[in-house]
């Protein structure tokens, strides 16, 4: 059961390199406002795209675009707020997102090298297979086409799968597996 958990952080890990290295004609590690969430027995993996206008105040020099070096001025504040605003609950019980890595996107529409996503990667360590969880993401841009994610969440046991469609309005989802 460890080594499935270890091979899919190596595997998420490989993801994030590839995307850092990925030239900007190529398409995106995820889909824009999209995400999944994978149930692999005491665990749920989490591959999450989120605009970079979700993270307020990390435009240091305010000029409307967050540049690499920003991002990196920045990256303890995304982890925490990634942290208390992306929460898997299990049986009421609120349970912590570990081993957060974060890809950002750079904006195919521009040759300046500015982000416009950013994917996050986790895992939330399970207590036992519980057949309900609550999902719930606080993390929207400013833009109205920012204003909706879509999460498919699977669990791999028996290939039971979700869709969650969450707005600021209605930011948490059920998922009854």
């Amino acid at each position: 059961m460890r080594f499935i958990n270890k091979y899919l952080l190596i595997s998420m890990a490989t993801l994030i390199v590839t995307g850092c290295f990925w030239q900007p004609a190529q398409a995106h590690l995820m889909e824009v406002q999209h995400g999944t969430l994978n149930i692999i027995d005491d665990g749920a993996f989490i591959v999450l795209s989120l605009p970079i206008s979700a993270f307020g105040g990390i435009d240091s020099n305010k000029d409307g675009v967050v540049s690499m070096v920003e991002f990196n001025e920045n990256r303890s504040t995304i982890i925490k707020s990634v942290k208390t605003r992306i929460t898997l609950s299990q049986n009421k019980e609120s349970v912590p997102l570990e081993g957060i890595m974060l890809a950002p996107e750079v904006a195919h529409d521009t040759s300046a090298g500015f982000m416009s996503q950013l994917v996050v990667l986790g895992r939330f360590s399970l207590a036992e297979n519980s057949h309900v969880l609550l999902f719930s993401n606080g993390l929207y841009g400013r833009e109205k086409t920012e204003q909706l994610v879509k999460i498919s969440a699977t669990r791999q046991s028996d290939g039971k799968k979700h869709i969650l469609e969450l707005t600021p309005e209605a930011p948490s989802g059920e998922l009854n597996f």
